[in-house]
């Protein structure tokens, strides 16, 4: 529940759009490890629909578009 996408960046971590929460979480399989990443930090309606990387850009689908430099 909660959980709108899902964005594989490497071959051991990906990132989940968690909608409910209004968080990205960056989960490391390899250190067994999940971080959140609050985007929406001051926003009010700021729900998550999808996530895409390209180009070392990660775009995440909400009411708007953010983009957030990977780099």
């Amino acid at each position: 529940r909660g959980i709108m996408d899902i964005e594989l960046i490497t071959p051991h971590a990906g990132l989940v759009a968690d909608s409910e929460n209004r968080l990205i979480r960056l989960v490391d399989f390899m250190a067994d490890k999940v971080t959140s990443i609050d985007v929406c930090a001051g926003l009010q309606d700021c729900y998550f629909v999808s996530l895409s990387m390209a180009n070392e850009t990660l775009y995440i689908g909400t009411d708007d578009i953010l983009i957030l430099s990977c780099k």
